[in-house]
């Protein structure tokens, strides 16, 4: 996917960007670029320079639909590092899955065991372990090591892991005499080692439902099994313990903080006995007095990819008033006197990504920009469908592009299917031909077949390059979209400006559906007017899309 992923480069406009990120001329602003494309010009752009890609998102959904492309671009693993709902109240249980895959992609970071990594904005602001904590409470197991299994099940629970009578899920371990199960979230199976004595005598993945091994393994990294980890406070255990006692019997009055007070003191008194605290993100002030967040965890050589500048910095303020309201409960009890002890502001989050060779990428230039770049750069790109397995459309838009003289590259499921595809090509007279690595673009008005898969095709009119996608990712759930046959994959189709729509037209909205463009308005929003585009649904309706998220609306023209 090297020459796809390079072939950005062949758009005039973007020729000389690497020149620009090694002359020192960044920030730059670089719009007309849908996610796919923005995409395809951050992993580019990461292997024309040799450096570490950090891609920032504004959302959950965006990050997910860019570390897909991403890891299709690159050919490596992409995490992503969304934040996560803090623990500030009382609660029994507490299902930190999500907490430990954060932490499994934040140990990547830090252990530099990947290339790339996807944020969204809210995970940059969120205050998180910090780098040293992480390395302070993460320890390896080597065979034939020596390694008490008593100190082992000591430091697992110092680690925030809970003891079980069989281990299921991760953050979970058991110990039948010499045998210790573990679950670390760097894996996404459970370990189980056994001791000879005080030696590490052999160890292996093993399967939860059968019980027998299955990889032998030499060594295992043991993570924190919770970002939050009282051992970890200045103190220790007992420096935390005595930290909380004090401010339970300071804490304000009312029926509110009263609870708290109590609630504090039972934390205080669990302490005694156990490591381990469901709200423990409530102290995370007293724990992790010097803050830190998912940003130092980002390489400082690293290139750094925001995409939708005003979406994300829009995204930030909706973060800090969302946990502002979190907050609220310890604001009132005197243990948290500001929501930055818990999230760092998006001003100064953005003012540090600056620090970094930064690029934006986004549609349009529309809004005030949270950082301001020194030079703006416009492509003409174009987003298409994925065709889902219709040979037929992928066939037909293939001639269409060898008629006009582009470079066309086809993705394809696999091997089987790319040949049938060549077969199709050449009955319709499109000269098409397999090749399992893509060395190159193909020659002006040539097709090749490949393997792979992104979320959407593309299009550069001004280099005259497509690359069309006969299969999609499978979406979180297992289930792929389905489209009706024929016409259904011509029934929507992009929209790359204003221009294209018309008032009165019928669009259509990824998650909404089918509703009637009525123009684009201004709206005051913080103090600003930004632009909005009208959409009107039956029964009377109104959607408002900003104008930063028109890559989400597409133009409804009948077949579906």
């Amino acid at each position: 996917m090297k020459a796809v992923s390079l072939s950005i480069f062949e758009a005039p406009e973007l020729s000389s960007l690497p020149q620009l990120a090694d002359g020192g001329a960044l920030p730059a602003l670089v719009t007309g670029l849908s996610p796919i494309h923005r995409a395809q010009l951050a992993a580019a752009m990461a292997m024309e320079t040799n450096l570490p890609l950090a891609f920032v998102s504004p959302d959950d959904t965006s990050a997910e639909t860019a570390a897909k492309n991403l890891a299709a671009f690159l050919g490596c693993e992409v995490p992503v590092i969304v934040s996560r709902q803090l623990t500030v109240l009382s609660a029994e249980g507490v299902s930190r899955s999500g907490e430990q895959r954060r932490l499994a992609a934040l140990w990547q970071l830090q252990s530099g065991s990947c290339r790339a990594a996807v944020f969204t904005i809210s995970a940059l602001m969120q205050r998180c372990i910090p780098p040293q904590k992480l390395s302070e409470a993460a320890f390896v197991l080597r065979l034939g090591g020596d390694a008490p299994p008593e100190k082992v099940e000591e430091a697992l629970l110092r680690c925030g892991y809970e003891r079980t009578g069989e281990v299921e899920g991760p953050g979970q371990f058991s110990r039948r005499g010499g045998i210790l199960d573990f679950f670390s979230p760097a894996y996404a199976r459970p370990v189980r080692c056994d001791f000879w004595g005080d030696e590490l005598d052999s160890m292996g993945f093993f399967d939860v439902q059968t019980q027998r091994r299955t990889e032998n393994l030499s060594e295992a990294v043991i993570l924190p099994a919770a970002e939050v980890l009282p051992a970890l406070a200045p103190g220790g255990i007992d420096g935390l313990r005595g930290t909380i006692a004090k401010l339970a019997k300071k804490s304000a009055r009312g029926e509110q903080a009263e609870k708290l007070r109590r609630d504090m003191a039972e934390d205080a008194d669990r302490l005694e006995s156990s490591c381990v605290l469901p709200s423990a993100d409530r102290y995370m002030p007293l724990i992790y007095p010097d803050g830190g967040t998912a940003l130092d965890y980002i390489a400082p050589e690293a290139l750094v990819f925001l995409e939708q500048p005003p979406r994300s910095a829009e995204h930030a303020r909706e973060y800090l008033r969302e946990l502002t309201g979190d907050l609220e409960p310890l604001a009132k009890s005197g243990l948290a006197s500001a929501v930055e002890a818990f999230a760092k502001q998006g001003g100064a989050v953005f003012h540090e990504l600056t620090e970094h060779p930064l690029l934006l990428g986004d549609a349009f230039t529309v809004g005030r920009q949270p950082i301001e770049p020194r030079r703006l750069i416009s492509v003409q790109a174009r987003q298409l469908a994925s065709y889902c397995g219709n040979g037929d459309a992928v066939a037909t838009e293939a001639a269409s592009y060898k008629a006009e003289g582009y470079r066309t590259v086809i993705l394809a499921a696999d091997e089987r299917r790319a040949r049938l595809l060549c077969a199709m090509l050449g009955e319709r007279g499109v000269s098409a031909s397999y090749t399992a690595e893509l060395e190159k673009l193909p020659e002006p008005g040539q097709c090749l077949v490949t393997i792979g898969a992104l979320t959407a095709g593309f299009d550069y009119p001004t280099a005259k390059v497509a690359v069309l996608t006969d299969t999609q990712f499978v979406r979180s759930g297992g289930k792929k979209r389905k489209l009706r046959t024929g016409s259904a994959v011509k029934a929507k189709k992009s929209i790359n400006s204003y221009s294209d729509l018309s008032v009165g037209d019928l669009v259509v909205h990824e998650v909404h559906g089918i509703g009637q463009f009525e123009g684009v308005v201004r709206m005051p929003v913080d103090g600003a007017e930004k632009d909005y585009i009208k959409i009107k649904y039956a029964g009377g309706d109104t959607l408002y899309v900003p104008a930063t998220q028109l890559d989400l609306v597409s133009k409804y023209i009948g077949g579906g």
